[in-house]
């Protein structure tokens, strides 16, 4: 069985949502996504409910070049149905988070 491939910066990205208080699950490659994140006062237990967010993250490299980080044909038809937002670094995941896009 051949390993997944992840952006090399999804694990910055996952470690930062979870040092902000995220709760984070990195998805398998057949997801509509790479994470699952679960936004407000949540991590160890202690949600307020009305504070939580649901979110699925899109990871891409920025270290890449503009031709490396589109979206894979699946991806596109994929975000159509599903609310996906796409970062490339800690600050815009960070922000997307935050309610900032």
């Amino acid at each position: 069985m051949r390993a997944e491939r992840r952006d090399a910066n999804e694990q910055a990205i996952v470690q930062a949502l979870r040092e902000a208080g995220c709760e984070v699950w990195q998805l398998c490659a057949k997801e509509p996504a790479d994470l699952l994140v679960l936004t407000g006062a949540c991590y160890g237990g202690s949600a307020d409910m009305d504070s939580v967010e649901v979110m699925l993250l899109e990871v891409k490299d920025s270290a890449k070049p503009p031709s490396a980080r589109k979206l894979t044909a699946k991806q596109v038809e994929t975000h159509k149905r599903w609310p996906v937002q796409v970062v490339e670094t800690v600050e815009q995941a960070l922000q997307v988070v935050r309610g900032g896009v």
